[in-house]
């Protein structure tokens, strides 16, 4: 079996229902999962009756110190435990949150899916944000100085979509909770991203770099043309509208005719 899994919040959950999910059922033949954090209980009744996988969380965010990041951390968790329970078979895309679109077919992705775990990346260098990330996750123990060269000539990688065999992602997970064990740091927005970037250099050779997501909407080479996009004149499978410039067009493209 295939599934795809997000995770969401009250504020998001009109998109979950109203873009996600529907773009999504049109593509995908599997099971998609939804990571519900506070969301009431008639949402969750609601989206179980569309036959979807939901996950519960609830977490009091007047505590936390980084709600972002708890929530970030938190959604990994709850992947990875999701994740130990399925079938040996089984396949799945982990997508980074709900204002996401899939615009074609996506058994041609799974059907490639073999042990490696699947990442995009942008057509950017590493920049300082990503440099600081990468300080931040070492600041309480020693830094892998090669480690940190290496960033520096690498594209930018995405954490807003990673796939793979349930083999291939328990190994991933085992060595990204290891990681932030080993770095003594609390959660904090990006670690998920520069862990993926540190794990792909460390192992190159078990991950893969896919074209079927795509997080930067502003790059000169998409376009968009009857109602989609494209890039370098291909459909692009999955667009995740990540940037915050990028927020408006979501909402006038797919909110628009929808109560908010």
């Amino acid at each position: 079996m295939n599934y795809v899994c997000t995770f969401t919040d009250q504020k998001y959950f009109k998109n979950i229902i109203n873009v996600w999910l529907p773009s999504l059922r049109r593509n995908f033949l599997g099971i998609p999962v939804v990571i519900a954090f506070n969301v009431n209980k008639a949402d969750i009744h609601f989206l179980r009756s569309l036959d979807v996988i939901v996950i519960e969380h609830n977490y009091n965010t007047s505590t936390s110190q980084s709600v972002l990041g708890d929530m970030f951390l938190k959604r990994l968790e709850l992947q990875y435990e999701f994740i130990k329970k399925i079938d040996k078979n089984d396949k799945v895309m982990l997508v980074d949150g709900s204002d996401v679109v899939f615009q074609t077919e996506l058994y041609s992705f799974f059907s490639t899916v073999s042990n490696k775990i699947y990442y995009t990346e942008a057509k950017e260098l590493s920049n300082k944000t990503t440099l600081s990330w990468f300080n931040v996750l070492f600041l309480c123990t020693n830094k892998d100085l090669n480690l940190e060269e290496k960033i520096k000539s690498s594209m930018i990688k995405s954490f807003g979509m990673i796939a793979g065999t349930k083999q291939s992602l328990l190994k991933y997970f085992h060595r990204h909770f290891d990681m932030i064990k080993k770095s003594k740091r609390l959660a904090f927005f990006g670690m998920n991203q520069i862990i993926l970037t540190c794990l792909i250099l460390k192992y190159p050779k078990e991950f893969e770099l896919s074209t079927v997501h795509n997080f930067r909407l502003t790059e000169e080479d998409i376009i968009f043309k009857d109602g989609l996009y494209y890039k370098e004149e291909k459909l692009i499978p999955i667009l995740h509208f990540s940037r915050p410039s990028s927020k408006p067009i979501y909402n006038k493209l797919f909110l628009r005719d929808i109560q908010i």
